[in-house]
């Protein structure tokens, strides 16, 4: 309980959970679908505590409360089922699931060039994205059904009243490949009884033919 309570009430800009150490060992860490990285996070605090009462037994000489070994024990091993039959669960979903070829770009440039030339930023993520298509036909490989564009690639903020026609000639320039892009958007508070526009990050996805 202190651990969750802890782990709950410390204020941090980004939240950090004990959780996190176990990332590696997947099914002990599927119980975060139920209880979250806190509930993680309170069975790796069991455990610990299991160990601890060990270590004290020892020194103060005496015999371990079975209490805490039984608990922290059944804490692990029920959590490692739970997580192995989650695991099987999910990997028999996904291979079930409908696929997609999904093509990745990300132009050779950084957060400071593109801040500088972004017409030049969105220019090289849309002719990586002709050459991705044309390597693929040339190949003898299926189309992709839509293509990511790394973070970043669009630094302009996108005028949401006028969403459709910016993305069609600042963005996709008579691109024809599904897209999914992130860019900010803004909000002309003139509209809505404020003085300053504002500002939201957005994740936009066109279609072939250039809707969004």
């Amino acid at each position: 309980r202190l651990e969750a309570g802890v782990e709950l009430a410390y204020p941090l800009l980004f939240p950090y959970y004990a959780s996190a150490s176990l990332h590696r060992l997947l099914p002990l860490v599927q119980i975060a679908d139920v209880g979250g990285p806190i509930g993680v996070g309170l069975v790796l605090a069991l455990a610990n505590v299991s160990l601890a009462e060990l270590a004290i037994a020892r020194l103060e000489r005496r015999a371990p409360k079975r209490g805490w070994l039984v608990a922290g024990v059944a804490a692990l091993a029920g959590t490692a089922a739970y997580g192995v039959v989650r695991i099987r669960m999910v990997d028999a979903r996904v291979a079930a699931a409908p696929r997609a070829t999904v093509g990745i770009v990300q132009a050779n440039l950084g957060p400071k060039e593109k801040r500088l030339y972004a017409s030049e930023a969105v220019r090289r993520h849309r002719d990586a994205t002709l050459a991705l298509v044309a390597d693929r036909a040339a190949r003898g490989l299926a189309p992709v059904d839509f293509v990511v564009w790394s973070e970043g690639a669009i630094i302009y903020d996108v005028p949401e009243s006028r969403a459709e026609a910016f993305v069609s000639t600042r963005v996709l320039d008579g691109l024809k490949v599904p897209l999914v892009f992130g860019a900010g958007t803004f909000r002309d508070d003139a509209a809505h009884g404020g003085a300053h526009p504002e500002i939201f990050n957005t994740a936009y996805a066109t279609s072939a033919d250039g809707r969004i």
